[in-house]
């Protein structure tokens, strides 16, 4: 599920309305029936006095589940488990890429019908006719908050109440403030890592578990050190997944600020990082797209293969560390400014929503809720647990979180020990929730943007047509001509 996995790593990515109406008509026609409900032709049980009832649909990119009978998970279970503990409460599941098509291994084709799905979405959302509460992948969570289309979370006055600071990583929770105020939740978060090559580290000289973080510039100056001096063979690479271009995009949070309408291409720092990318000699060309692997390969990490490789710090890639596969370590990724990056779910409850008590009420629930006692034993009766069989807490919080880290402090907690079993160890684990605490920037940017920097990239990298001053420049200008829409 190579386009799935791409997307619980990758950058939250967003997209603005388009200037045609007609070809923004006719790809909400093709969009707005692809719906379902996760309880099919049902209606909710009447509600006992006091408790909550009414009906919400959850709007999101992608259909997650599982297995032949599509069992929904992520938010899809978190919405079964809020409907068996509220029988008057009905919610609707609007998927706009199906399963199959996610799953698409043709990646322009895919990016195709991401496009058309993100427009799609920012047509209803225009119209006053998106979904009750709505996934922003692919959705400029500033851009639609400031043209008051999303509504204001603290407006419903008990965030603080909800989520007291000494329970919940807060400061993520908060990571989409615009303006003084939150306009999406994360229903988790995706840590940000380099895993760098043990052997090579060693050889240079380098303490890879004395490093609180690295930074691309960083990772480059070991690359460009252990060929220089030999210590590797010729066909030794960075990081055979990755283009030049999504090396700059880890530089993001330091060069576009959407919130504030500033981008900060065409300076010296980010033309010396231009040049020292490409003297990094990276096997992918821009124009090829990078690759997107869910783990990394524990067997190329020595001196004829490669440096450094992305990672989240989920489940496998753990346990290949703990078990001894993976000869290399987890160093948190920043931005040469000290921004400490993480991505994650974020989802928001839109102005045309009728209840949006309710749909606070649930994203309330998603963050916080749990569904097992103490042995183990779903508490709820909804979705793959009808059956009433025990579940683990490691494939719970798989099934749930999909590789996000719970944003309730026992949780994450909790999910890494459940999860790794008898290998946890203390002082990995306490690494990782260190990230979490120290994670201080998402990363959500838009595709529009983004293809449009595409070409200057492309000049730059594959084709030597353009200096890197020439690059800064033409990459400012395609930024501020966006920021400035």
């Amino acid at each position: 599920m190579k386009k799935l996995l791409s997307l619980l790593l990758a950058l939250s990515l967003l997209l603005a309305l388009p200037a045609c109406a007609n070809d923004q008509k006719a790809v909400y026609d093709e969009f707005a029936n692809k719906k379902e409900s996760s309880q099919a032709d049902s209606t909710p049980a009447p509600a006992a006095e006091g408790e909550l009832e009414g009906e919400l649909t959850i709007g999101m990119e992608l259909e997650i589940s599982m297995g032949t009978e599509a069992l929904p998970m992520g938010i899809g279970l978190m919405a079964r488990e809020f409907e068996a503990m509220h029988p008057g409460v009905k919610i609707n599941l609007e998927y706009g890429i199906s399963r199959e098509e996610s799953m698409n291994s043709d990646g322009p084709l895919y990016q195709t019908i991401e496009n058309r799905y993100t427009q799609s979405t920012v047509v209803k959302l225009m119209s006053g006719e998106a979904p009750d509460i709505l996934g922003m992948s692919g959705i400029s969570i500033p851009r639609y908050a400031k043209s008051g289309l999303l509504c204001d979370l603290y407006g419903f006055g008990d965030f603080d109440e909800a989520f007291p600071e000494n329970e919940y990583y807060t400061h993520i929770l908060r990571g989409a403030e615009t303006d003084d105020g939150l306009f999406a939740l994360p229903l988790g978060a995706y840590l940000s890592c380099l895993w760098v090559n043990q052997e090579v580290a060693g050889l240079l000289d380098v303490d890879l578990k004395a490093m609180d973080s690295i930074s691309i510039e960083e990772a480059l100056q070991m690359y460009s050190d252990a060929r220089a001096q030999g210590l590797v063979e010729d066909s030794f690479v960075f990081d055979h997944e990755m283009t030049a271009d999504t090396l700059i995009q880890m530089e993001y949070p330091d060069l576009l600020d959407e919130r504030a309408g500033t981008a900060s291409f065409n300076t010296d720092n980010f033309r010396a990082l231009l040049e020292q990318v490409r003297g990094a000699e990276l096997p992918r060309t821009v124009a090829s797209r990078p690759l997107f692997v869910s783990n990394p390969d524990p067997e190329v990490f020595d001196t004829t293969t490669r440096l450094v490789a992305r990672g989240s710090l989920e489940r496998n890639e753990l346990v290949k560390y703990l078990t001894g596969l993976m000869p290399a370590e987890p160093v948190p990724l920043r931005t040469a400014s000290g921004k400490r990056v993480y991505s994650g779910a974020f989802y928001a409850i839109t102005q045309n929503c009728q209840n949006k008590e309710l749909a606070w009420e649930f994203l309330k629930f998603a963050v916080s809720w749990q569904n097992l006692d103490e042995d183990g034993k779903a508490l709820c009766t909804a979705g793959e647990f009808s059956q009433g069989e025990k579940v683990t807490k490691s494939d719970y919080y798989q099934e749930r979180y999909m590789g996000q880290y719970p944003l309730k402090r026992a949780f994450a907690q909790e999910q890494l020990e459940s999860t790794l079993g008898r290998l946890y160890d203390e002082e990995l684990g306490e690494r990782v929730l260190n990230m979490l605490e120290t994670a201080d920037t998402p990363t959500t940017y838009d595709p529009r943007l983004l293809d449009a920097l595409l070409p200057v990239f492309t000049d730059y990298f594959d084709h030597g047509l353009l200096t890197a001053e020439q690059c800064a420049q033409q990459l400012q200008g395609k930024a501020e001509m966006y920021l400035n829409e």
